[in-house]
């Protein structure tokens, strides 16, 4: 009976403090908090069923070409980019060759490029790379940090600066579900993976507390049948053309994060509740 009335109390006690306080903690989320941002962002998101000017960076293989393909197909205005000019060469699309390593050229190619496709509604960066590396040679870890961390920093920051000058835009960019806890197969990679995720959130969070409406989505890939997703220990592989759809979907979505395809949900919250001593030992 007394533990009744001290519940019936302390009930009552925190009516009162809702009571109180509502107008106070309402207007601290009005002014502070992103989340009401966020739906406002949401309702501002681009409307593809038009076509759109797309720039695919890293569309000269894998998930990149199959992006660039099947927006094409579908209508939009596609411009795309990369190190490797013979498949470019072939897509009959207004392109560049760029090394996104070569930081201090890359925001004067991009921008040329978008001149030619007047303008940019749609910015997709898969640019990426990677190798397991379990003897820690340096020149392969440097390498997977100059392309995935440095490259992909300079490409991500160009767009969203655009985007926000232009007062709207979509940032869409490839990560992997490696990003989710580090690899020993591939430290690098794993690492790398993890500062893209963690830098697109960044962005995101910058876009829901500024004016311009910017949508940012993080694609995050278990296996693709390419050259980075071949491996002894790989498997649920998806065909790279499965994989595109996935995500075109998800763009069109203005979807925050999908994992691709989308069984590796399940996988991503198994990672994140392993414990270390079962994690270590897989």
């Amino acid at each position: 009976m007394i533990l009744l009335l001290h519940f019936i109390e302390f009930n009552l006690f925190s009516r009162r403090i809702v009571t109180v306080y509502k107008d106070v903690v309402t207007d601290f989320i009005k002014k502070n908090c992103i989340f009401e941002l966020n739906i406002e962002h949401k309702k501002m998101k681009i409307d593809y069923r038009q076509p759109r000017k797309i720039l695919v960076l890293g569309a000269s293989s894998g998930i990149g070409l199959a992006l660039a393909q099947q927006l094409t197909a579908k209508g939009h205005h596609v411009a795309v980019a990369a190190r490797r000019e013979e498949q470019l060469q072939t897509m009959g699309l207004p392109y560049r060759i760029i090394d996104v390593t070569k930081t201090d050229l890359l925001p004067a190619l991009l921008q040329s490029l978008v001149e030619e496709l007047q303008g940019m509604d749609l910015f997709i960066l898969a640019s990426g790379c990677g190798n397991t590396n379990r003897e820690l040679e340096p020149s392969i870890e440097l390498a997977t940090n100059a392309v995935n961390v440095m490259g992909f920093t300079a490409a991500a920051d160009w767009a969203y600066t655009y985007f926000k000058e232009q007062k709207r835009g979509h940032l869409v960019a490839i990560t992997s579900i490696t990003g989710l806890r580090g690899i020993a197969d591939a430290p690098s990679y794993s690492a790398s993976k993890a500062y893209q995720i963690h830098y697109l959130d960044a962005l995101r969070t910058m876009a829901a507390k500024g004016t311009a409406s910017i949508v940012v989505t993080d694609i995050c890939p278990g296996f693709v049948d390419t050259a980075m997703g071949q491996g002894e220990r790989a498997f649920w592989v998806a065909p790279t053309e499965k994989a595109a759809r996935q995500i075109i979907k998800a763009i069109y979505g203005a979807r925050k994060q999908a994992y691709v395809t989308k069984r590796w949900r399940l996988v991503a919250w198994l990672i994140r509740l392993l414990p270390d001593w079962v994690y270590n030992k897989i």
